[in-house]
Protein backbone atom coordinates (compact mmCIF):
# COMPACT_ATOMS: atom_id res chain seq x y z
CA UNK A 1 0.00 0.00 0.00
CA UNK A 2 1.65 3.21 -1.16
CA UNK A 3 -1.00 5.37 0.50
CA UNK A 4 0.30 5.44 4.05
CA UNK A 5 -0.48 8.81 5.66
CA UNK A 6 -3.67 9.95 7.32
CA UNK A 7 -3.34 13.68 7.90
CA UNK A 8 -4.76 15.65 10.81
CA UNK A 9 -4.71 19.07 9.19
CA UNK A 10 -5.79 22.50 10.32
CA UNK A 11 -4.87 26.14 10.37
CA UNK A 12 -3.11 26.91 13.69
CA UNK A 13 -5.30 27.37 16.78
CA UNK A 14 -8.20 25.46 15.25
CA UNK A 15 -8.46 22.34 17.41
CA UNK A 16 -5.79 20.04 15.99
CA UNK A 17 -4.67 18.86 19.43
CA UNK A 18 -8.25 18.14 20.48
CA UNK A 19 -8.95 15.93 17.47
CA UNK A 20 -5.59 14.18 17.91
CA UNK A 21 -6.53 13.41 21.51
CA UNK A 22 -9.83 11.89 20.37
CA UNK A 23 -8.18 9.81 17.64
CA UNK A 24 -5.40 8.62 19.94
CA UNK A 25 -7.98 7.54 22.53
CA UNK A 26 -10.02 5.70 19.88
CA UNK A 27 -7.16 3.97 18.08
CA UNK A 28 -4.48 3.43 20.70
CA UNK A 29 -6.33 2.54 23.91
CA UNK A 30 -8.63 -0.26 24.97
CA UNK A 31 -10.79 1.94 27.18
CA UNK A 32 -10.66 5.42 25.62
CA UNK A 33 -8.82 6.93 28.58
CA UNK A 34 -6.52 9.70 27.35
CA UNK A 35 -2.90 10.22 28.33
CA UNK A 36 -0.23 12.47 26.89
CA UNK A 37 1.83 9.36 26.21
CA UNK A 38 -0.65 8.11 23.59
CA UNK A 39 -0.73 11.58 22.01
CA UNK A 40 2.84 10.84 20.91
CA UNK A 41 1.33 8.31 18.49
CA UNK A 42 0.24 11.26 16.33
CA UNK A 43 3.25 13.51 15.89
CA UNK A 44 4.05 16.56 13.82
CA UNK A 45 4.93 15.85 10.18
CA UNK A 46 7.72 18.44 10.24
CA UNK A 47 9.31 16.75 13.26
CA UNK A 48 13.09 17.19 13.16
CA UNK A 49 13.64 13.41 13.24
CA UNK A 50 12.07 13.14 9.79
CA UNK A 51 14.68 15.54 8.45
CA UNK A 52 17.78 13.53 9.34
CA UNK A 53 18.02 11.88 5.92
CA UNK A 54 18.53 15.32 4.35
CA UNK A 55 21.70 15.75 6.39
CA UNK A 56 23.13 12.66 4.71
CA UNK A 57 21.77 13.53 1.28
CA UNK A 58 22.75 17.19 1.11
CA UNK A 59 24.41 18.83 4.10
CA UNK A 60 24.16 22.30 2.57
CA UNK A 61 20.40 21.96 2.15
CA UNK A 62 20.15 20.60 5.69
CA UNK A 63 21.75 23.75 7.05
CA UNK A 64 19.19 25.85 5.16
CA UNK A 65 16.02 24.03 6.19
CA UNK A 66 14.70 27.23 7.76
CA UNK A 67 14.27 28.32 4.13
CA UNK A 68 10.89 26.96 3.04
CA UNK A 69 12.05 26.86 -0.57
CA UNK A 70 14.72 24.34 0.45
CA UNK A 71 12.52 22.33 2.81
CA UNK A 72 9.71 22.03 0.26
CA UNK A 73 12.02 20.11 -2.10
CA UNK A 74 11.97 17.27 0.42
CA UNK A 75 8.27 17.21 1.39
CA UNK A 76 7.42 14.08 -0.60
CA UNK A 77 10.66 12.29 0.29
CA UNK A 78 9.81 12.88 3.95
CA UNK A 79 6.64 10.86 3.33
CA UNK A 80 8.35 7.67 2.15
CA UNK A 81 7.55 4.57 4.19
CA UNK A 82 11.25 4.19 4.97
CA UNK A 83 11.46 7.67 6.42
CA UNK A 84 8.24 7.17 8.37
CA UNK A 85 9.44 3.82 9.70
CA UNK A 86 6.45 1.90 8.31
CA UNK A 87 6.22 -1.68 7.15
CA UNK A 88 4.16 -2.76 4.13
CA UNK A 89 0.46 -2.37 4.84
CA UNK A 90 0.93 0.02 7.76
CA UNK A 91 -0.23 3.60 7.92
CA UNK A 92 0.28 6.46 10.34
CA UNK A 93 -1.45 9.60 11.54
CA UNK A 94 0.47 12.85 11.09
CA UNK A 95 -0.34 16.34 12.30
CA UNK A 96 0.28 19.32 10.06
CA UNK A 97 -0.57 23.00 9.79
CA UNK A 98 0.68 23.14 6.21
CA UNK A 99 -1.69 24.09 3.43
CA UNK A 100 -2.17 21.47 0.72
CA UNK A 101 -0.48 23.64 -1.90
CA UNK A 102 2.65 23.73 -4.01
CA UNK A 103 5.60 25.89 -3.04
CA UNK A 104 8.04 26.65 -5.87
CA UNK A 105 6.43 23.76 -7.78
CA UNK A 106 6.94 21.35 -4.88
CA UNK A 107 3.80 19.52 -3.75
CA UNK A 108 3.16 19.32 -0.02
CA UNK A 109 1.59 15.89 -0.48
CA UNK A 110 -0.33 13.95 -3.15
CA UNK A 111 -2.79 11.11 -3.66
CA UNK A 112 0.05 8.58 -3.93
CA UNK A 113 1.05 9.16 -0.31
CA UNK A 114 -2.25 10.14 1.28
CA UNK A 115 -4.73 7.64 2.66
CA UNK A 116 -7.10 10.40 3.79
CA UNK A 117 -7.41 13.33 6.13
CA UNK A 118 -9.45 15.09 8.76
CA UNK A 119 -9.53 18.86 8.41
CA UNK A 120 -10.64 20.99 11.35
CA UNK A 121 -12.04 24.40 10.51
CA UNK A 122 -12.71 27.14 13.05
CA UNK A 123 -14.35 30.55 12.83
CA UNK A 124 -11.46 32.79 11.69
CA UNK A 125 -12.51 35.50 14.12
CA UNK A 126 -11.91 33.11 17.01
CA UNK A 127 -8.72 31.85 15.39
CA UNK A 128 -7.34 35.39 15.24
CA UNK A 129 -8.04 35.98 18.93
CA UNK A 130 -6.54 32.65 20.03
CA UNK A 131 -3.55 33.13 17.73
CA UNK A 132 -2.91 36.57 19.23
CA UNK A 133 -3.09 35.24 22.79
CA UNK A 134 -0.46 32.62 21.97
CA UNK A 135 1.96 34.93 20.20
CA UNK A 136 3.78 38.21 20.68
CA UNK A 137 1.75 39.84 17.90
CA UNK A 138 -1.10 42.31 18.20
CA UNK A 139 -4.53 41.41 16.85
CA UNK A 140 -3.95 43.63 13.81
CA UNK A 141 -0.65 41.87 13.11
CA UNK A 142 -2.36 38.49 13.42
CA UNK A 143 -5.05 39.50 10.94
CA UNK A 144 -2.37 40.65 8.49
CA UNK A 145 -0.69 37.26 8.92
CA UNK A 146 -3.94 35.37 8.31
CA UNK A 147 -4.58 37.32 5.10
CA UNK A 148 -1.04 36.99 3.75
CA UNK A 149 -0.66 34.74 0.69
CA UNK A 150 2.90 33.83 1.67
CA UNK A 151 2.37 33.33 5.41
CA UNK A 152 4.30 30.54 7.11
CA UNK A 153 4.79 29.33 10.67
CA UNK A 154 7.67 27.73 12.50
CA UNK A 155 7.40 25.36 15.43
CA UNK A 156 9.36 26.66 18.41
CA UNK A 157 9.56 23.21 20.02
CA UNK A 158 10.92 21.76 16.78
CA UNK A 159 14.19 23.69 16.49
CA UNK A 160 17.07 21.45 15.42
CA UNK A 161 20.82 21.97 15.59
CA UNK A 162 22.23 25.38 14.70
CA UNK A 163 18.80 26.87 15.42
CA UNK A 164 17.32 25.50 12.20
CA UNK A 165 13.53 25.87 12.26
CA UNK A 166 11.45 23.96 9.70
CA UNK A 167 8.47 26.04 8.58
CA UNK A 168 4.95 25.11 7.50
CA UNK A 169 3.48 27.02 4.56
CA UNK A 170 0.07 28.45 5.54
CA UNK A 171 -0.92 31.02 2.91
CA UNK A 172 -4.17 32.87 3.72
CA UNK A 173 -6.71 31.38 6.11
CA UNK A 174 -9.32 30.91 3.37
CA UNK A 175 -6.80 29.51 0.88
CA UNK A 176 -5.55 27.08 3.52
CA UNK A 177 -9.06 25.72 4.13
CA UNK A 178 -9.89 25.46 0.43
CA UNK A 179 -6.60 23.74 -0.38
CA UNK A 180 -7.50 20.79 1.84
CA UNK A 181 -11.23 20.69 1.19
CA UNK A 182 -10.61 20.36 -2.56
CA UNK A 183 -8.05 17.55 -2.11
CA UNK A 184 -9.67 14.49 -3.73
CA UNK A 185 -9.03 11.72 -1.22
CA UNK A 186 -11.34 10.33 1.51
CA UNK A 187 -11.80 13.13 4.00
CA UNK A 188 -13.81 14.38 6.91
CA UNK A 189 -14.15 18.12 7.49
CA UNK A 190 -15.10 19.02 11.06
CA UNK A 191 -16.02 22.31 12.67
CA UNK A 192 -14.11 23.14 15.84
CA UNK A 193 -17.31 24.48 17.38
CA UNK A 194 -18.99 21.08 16.90
CA UNK A 195 -16.01 19.34 18.48
CA UNK A 196 -16.61 21.41 21.59
CA UNK A 197 -20.41 21.45 21.68
CA UNK A 198 -21.31 18.08 20.11
CA UNK A 199 -18.32 15.91 20.97
CA UNK A 200 -20.21 12.61 21.19
CA UNK A 201 -21.90 13.16 17.83
CA UNK A 202 -18.57 14.05 16.22
CA UNK A 203 -16.88 10.94 17.63
CA UNK A 204 -19.58 8.77 16.05
CA UNK A 205 -19.03 10.58 12.76
CA UNK A 206 -15.31 9.81 12.98
CA UNK A 207 -16.01 6.15 13.73
CA UNK A 208 -18.47 5.88 10.82
CA UNK A 209 -15.96 7.55 8.51
CA UNK A 210 -13.22 5.01 9.25
CA UNK A 211 -15.61 2.06 9.10
CA UNK A 212 -17.06 3.17 5.76
CA UNK A 213 -13.84 4.17 4.01
CA UNK A 214 -11.32 1.71 5.45
CA UNK A 215 -13.41 -1.15 6.88
CA UNK A 216 -11.84 -0.40 10.23
CA UNK A 217 -13.40 -2.26 13.15
CA UNK A 218 -13.60 -0.52 16.51
CA UNK A 219 -14.15 -2.45 19.73
CA UNK A 220 -15.66 -1.42 23.03
CA UNK A 221 -17.02 1.72 21.35
CA UNK A 222 -19.61 2.83 23.90
CA UNK A 223 -17.20 2.47 26.81
CA UNK A 224 -14.46 4.30 24.92
CA UNK A 225 -16.74 7.19 24.02
CA UNK A 226 -17.96 7.61 27.58
CA UNK A 227 -14.36 7.92 28.76
CA UNK A 228 -13.40 10.28 25.93
CA UNK A 229 -16.22 12.72 26.65
CA UNK A 230 -15.93 12.42 30.45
Amino acid sequence: MSKKIFWIASYPKSGNTLIRAILASLFFTKDGIFSFEILKKILLFENFQRLNFIKKENIQDYKKLSDLKILSKYWLKMQSKENLGLRDGEFCFLKTHSAQLTYFDNYFTDIKHTLGFIYIIRDPRDVSISYTHHSINSLDETILHMTNNTAAIDYEQNTIEDKIKPYAFLSRWDVHAKSWILFQVPNLVLRYEDLVEKKKEIIYRIINFFEKNYNFKFHNIDHKIENIIA
